[in-house]
């Protein structure tokens, strides 16, 4: 292995988990729009900050969320800020002002189909228009277009505000070392199922950087990481190995205050954590631990791999 200071590192097996990047490449004027002041992220923490100014701002106008389904991590929670700016017009009595396009590339809000549904009530309750299927291909700051591929063709939306889930990509050293294989857009391609290299049975990937065919999320980690920790002793006693069955979650506000969470592993099939309360039916009581408590289990817990 070969460090960015110089330094080579021998080693047996190699456990890969670097995330993702914003591909700014691939939607060009992307990037010097958010530098500017009406278009911003969330997904990049400079940005954040802007992101919630710039739209709460917004008395009257159009407001574009482009969201991506291009490897975005957590994809789903790009709608946050959507549905809690729409919640803040309307209480501020500024929601009739503004129009709302919501610009989604997949075919659906979420990867669960009930969780699809309450979103979309959600943002139709806001008087959102959403438009699946629908691609941004270029942004042009200075005329604040951006220019999308819809399933009727090309079309061009002006705008006032936007906000953008842009396209992630792998780092580019994944494919320079050979880790990628073919139908896995530069990821390093693992089994995704036993998170082992298809080719080097040494290499192990887990996270957003690896090839697992479901919507890559933080939440996933915590079903990742024993799969991983499991099968590399598997692997050199001969023991069987275990299976991660592509859970993935997303935590998506609905307004201010309440919160849903959509737990499904990778044929869209339910997987909550737990039997009650009904974690897909938008509450309060989700808002308080995702906005508290979620951060500790994070930071003390997941990332230290005790939780499974």
């Amino acid at each position: 292995m070969h460090l960015a200071g110089g330094d080579e590192l021998t080693c047996g097996d190699v456990v890969l988990c670097p995330g993702s990047q914003v591909d700014w490449a691939a939607v060009p004027g992307s990037r010097e729009a958010v530098a500017g002041p009406h278009a911003s992220t969330s997904y990049l923490p400079e940005h954040a900050p802007d992101a919630w100014r710039m739209l709460s701002s917004l008395t009257s106008g159009r407001a574009v969320f482009a969201l991506s389904a291009r490897h975005v991590p957590c994809m789903p929670v790009g709608l946050k800020p959507l549905l809690m700016a729409a919640d803040h017009w309307r209480r501020t009595g500024v929601l009739g002002d503004v129009t709302v396009d919501l610009l989604v590339e997949g075919d659906a809000l979420a990867g669960l189909a009930r969780a699809d549904r309450e979103l979309r009530a959600a943002a139709e309750s806001y008087g959102v228009r959403v438009r699946t299927g629908t691609t941004p291909t270029s942004v042009d700051p200075g005329a604040r277009t951006v220019h999308v591929r819809t399933p009727d063709g090309p079309d061009a939306l002006a705008y006032d505000v936007l906000f953008l889930v842009p396209p992630h990509r792998a780092p580019g050293w994944v494919a320079d070392s050979g880790l990628d294989g073919p139908g896995s857009d530069g990821f390093v391609a693992v089994d995704p199922q036993t998170l082992q290299h298809r080719v080097h049975p040494r290499v192990w990937a887990l996270g957003d950087v690896a090839t697992v065919e479901t919507s890559p999320s933080g939440g996933a980690l915590r079903k990742q990481v024993p799969v991983v920790a499991h099968n590399l002793a598997a692997r050199r006693t001969g023991g069987p190995v275990r299976r991660y069955d592509g859970y993935t979650v997303a935590p998506v506000t609905t307004s201010r205050r309440r919160l849903l969470l959509a737990e499904h592993d990778r044929d869209g099939n339910a997987e909550p954590s737990v039997p009650f309360p009904d974690l897909v039916r938008p509450g309060r009581g989700l808002y308080l631990f995702d906005r508290y408590l979620e951060v500790q289990v994070y930071w003390h817990r997941l990332l230290r791999g005790t939780v499974s």
